[in-house]
């Protein structure tokens, strides 16, 4: 590949690679830096079935064939890029969450399983936490985690909209090989 047509461009919890077809892949669940403010109650072992792993390997081709790849390094146990800013289960946090939560009885069994924005629980159903989290701390993941996420997805598919009329996001994920096994 034309060294001029790999941009690469790493934020702190998302590396983004510019492409020039109208292919966009991201990988949202692929992330395996645990950040310091985390302090998760249950083991790293137990966090990490939660990843989606390997993902960048299945896909390093992506940037050779042109296709824009967005990745996130911070796990989805951390916060959970492929939800939406309403989906706060608002029972974890130590105080009141003034914006918009959903309504929708989809997303809120999702929510009240524990697998909202920010997740209550393990896929085991064990507690992450043994704290309310703070709203400023919710807050801070959203802005250092999930903005910068779908800004990087929101601009490679308008660059691929503007060059070629069209785009083609493909949201990639890998799966264990026997349910709950990693």
């Amino acid at each position: 590949m034309h060294p001029v047509l790999k941009l690469i461009q790493t934020r702190a919890q998302v590396t983004s690679v510019a492409g020039h077809t109208p292919l966009v892949l991201d990988s949202p669940h692929s992330g395996t830096v645990y950040p310091e403010d985390f302090r998760p109650v249950c083991e790293l072992a137990t966090l990490r079935r939660a990843e989606d792993t390997h993902v960048e390997k299945l896909y390093d081709f992506a940037s050779d064939m042109g296709a824009a790849w967005i990745e996130a390094h911070f796990p989805r146990s951390y916060l959970d890029a492929n939800r939406d800013m309403t989906e706060v289960d608002t029972t974890m946090l130590d105080g009141p969450w003034t914006d918009p939560v959903s309504s929708d009885p989809r997303v809120l069994s999702k929510v009240r399983l524990g697998k909202g924005l920010i997740w209550k629980l393990t896929d085991e159903g064990l507690p992450i936490y043994d704290r309310p989290l703070t709203v400023a701390e919710v807050r801070q993941r959203i802005d250092q985690c999930w903005r910068p996420y779908h800004a990087a997805v929101a601009q490679a598919i308008d660059e691929a909209h503007a060059r070629h009329g069209y785009s083609i996001h493909i949201n990639c994920h890998s799966m264990p090989a026997i349910a709950g096994s990693h």
